[in-house]
């Protein structure tokens, strides 16, 4: 396979000028007819290029024979085929041979030829093909993926297990891949990268945790190297980790993400970890954690835990904490949700904080406090709130 040196030309070429670029890839591949890169932008060239589908096959075709391993060729391949217009033996022989073919093609069957082949009942036909492939390439883990995965789509999921473990031990183990073999091979990579998290993702739905949980390591550790940004396998891996009672493993990986300047995202896994402690009975590590968050996360979700935090340390009478706590989540309440952004939620919220707060200074013996924060509650549009405080007031001035 040829390095892809020399290609730079194309950064000049506008992307609209589909025929300018397609006439000076050919003149780059005369000179460089092993180069897979350029085949492989030939062909994504012509299927932008209406009414070319059979340049653009040839040029995929091409492109997988200089590099098999780049499963993007493959991807371009499926695409330049023409469903509509083929029978369902056609796509049957078209496809069968193919290892690594990706889900789309299975995607497209089950829209196009709901049952197409004789005695299927509808849906089954891309099962059938899955199926077939798999028994073709037995040793090709992404044949087995890809039917499990239609396997589990069906709910058939010891099957689906089965046949992931029949392929884990063909899946690259993530300890293979280096910085510099990354570079060389990046669509490697990010394949056995997807193969590992939908392995760990089938077992995990078949309840074989400890598998799934082996997978969905190799998975981060690639997802790692390949710079991805947290997603759902962070998501998986956490519950995963919780259910085999690794619970360490889960909260290291929550610090992970939540360290990762990603927006939107981490939040999600503040709120993960709080509830895998609380969860987990480690309701002093729990407190700990949300103070932190409440003094150093800037999001709108994590406010939300306040009531179950101060009721913990109620119940344990740790008054002057509680107290503290708070307070605390008070004055940095306008940091997370301002009332022109939230209003709802802070007419929800905070009333409940006024008068767990008058509470808490009440069995400190501070009734003055207690009254104060009881009268903010009066104020609130939600009755029943209102009516906790009134009545508390109530009994405060009759013992006072």
């Amino acid at each position: 396979m040829e390095r892809p040196d020399g290609l730079d030309f194309l950064l000049d070429l506008p992307l609209w000028d589909l025929d300018g670029r397609i006439a000076r890839v050919q003149e780059y591949l005369v000179e460089h007819p092993h180069c897979a890169l350029a085949w492989g932008i030939l062909g994504n060239t012509y299927l932008r290029k209406l009414g070319k589908r059979a340049e653009a096959k040839a040029a995929f075709e091409r492109a997988m024979v200089e590099d098999p391993h780049d499963f993007g060729w493959r991807m371009g391949w499926v695409q330049s085929l023409d469903f509509s217009q083929m029978q369902s033996e056609d796509t049957w022989n078209t496809l069968m041979p193919v290892p690594n073919l990706p889900s789309v093609v299975f995607e497209v069957l089950e829209c196009v030829y709901p049952s197409s082949a004789p005695g299927l009942v509808p849906g089954e036909g891309a099962l059938k093909l899955a199926r077939d492939n798999f028994l073709l390439h037995p040793s090709n883990p992404e044949s087995g993926l890809q039917y499990a995965k239609l396997l589990l789509r069906r709910r058939r999921l010891e099957e689906a297990a089965d046949i992931v473990e029949r392929v884990l031990p063909d899946i690259p183990d993530s300890c293979e891949f280096g910085r510099d073999w990354l570079l060389h091979c990046p669509m490697t990579a990010i394949l056995t990268q997807e193969q590992h998290e939908n392995a760990g993702r089938i077992l995990m739905r078949a309840n074989r945790l400890s598998a799934a949980a082996s997978e969905f390591r190799h998975a981060l550790k690639l997802a790692r190297f390949l710079d991805y940004q947290p997603s759902w396998l962070e998501t998986w891996a956490i519950k995963t980790f919780v259910e085999i009672g690794e619970i360490d493993e889960a909260i290291a990986l929550c610090d992970e993400v939540i360290a990762i300047p990603v927006v939107g995202l981490d939040h999600r896994f503040v709120q993960r970890k709080l509830e895998v402690l609380r969860e987990a009975g480690r309701t002093d590590e729990y407190v700990r954690a949300y103070r932190s968050a409440l003094e150093e996360q800037d999001n709108e979700e994590v406010w939300m835990f306040v009531g179950a935090v101060s009721s913990y340390l109620r119940e344990q009478q740790r008054w002057s904490e509680a107290r503290s706590f708070l307070e605390l989540w008070l004055a940095n309440r306008p940091r997370f949700c301002p009332p022109d952004y939230y209003p709802p939620l802070v007419e929800e919220v905070q009333p409940e904080v006024y008068l767990e707060l008058g509470r808490v200074k009440q069995a400190l013996g501070d009734l003055e406090g207690a009254r104060e924060a009881w009268h903010v509650v009066l104020e609130s549009s939600d009755a029943e709130v209102a009516a906790q405080a009134r009545a508390a007031l109530e009994v405060a001035s009759d013992g006072g």
